[in-house]
């Protein structure tokens, strides 16, 4: 309802967290508003926050990542199945407290979920890989546009600077082809 609403009257809309497929789901809800009720229909805008852990090492990528899942993962089925397995993601909300053991120790050691499920989870909730695999997250931001996202804000973690230059000279190009 919210969406919807916001649709009607808003210049536009800034969610967080939300997968390429959320997007287009919710472009669904939204678009038919916006074409009816929205007198910012030309330029109406749907923003989404987005964490960017893409390093030098994807160990390096994965340990920053895990730090940050408590950010990135919610305690609401609706939110989680699409994300992973339900049966994974019923792992991960019984050990919410150890997600936020390891942000606020920021310390990507979490022994209660397993690894694997650790780095699929940051896989889908972040552009989270090894520089050397940089065309798999520009191939995600790719499928954000594509599910009719207007603009991204990412977050930058450790060495923001390194993630400017990488993103200016090789990530802007390719998404904006």
């Amino acid at each position: 309802q919210m969406l919807r609403s916001a649709a009607k009257y808003a210049q536009g809309i800034y969610l967080g967290d939300t997968l390429p497929e959320h997007v287009a789901d919710i472009r669904k809800l939204i678009d038919p508003e916006i074409a009816a009720h929205n007198p910012h229909r030309d330029d109406f805008r749907l923003y989404n926050f987005w964490a960017w852990h893409v390093k030098e090492d994807r160990e390096e990528a994965l340990a920053e990542a895990r730090m940050w899942l408590a950010a990135r993962v919610t305690p609401w089925p609706a939110y989680g199945h699409r994300v992973l397995p339900d049966e994974d993601m019923q792992v991960v909300w019984a050990n919410l407290n150890a997600l936020s053991r390891a942000f606020y120790e920021q310390n990507p050691d979490i022994p209660e979920i397993p690894r694997d499920i650790l780095d699929r989870l940051s896989d889908r909730c972040s552009c989270c890989s090894a520089i050397a695999d940089l065309d798999r997250e520009i191939d995600k931001l790719i499928a954000f546009k594509k599910a009719g996202l207007t603009d991204i804000s990412l977050r930058l973690y450790a060495d923001p600077e390194a993630s400017i230059r990488l993103i200016s000279e090789r990530v802007m190009p390719a998404v904006n082809d």
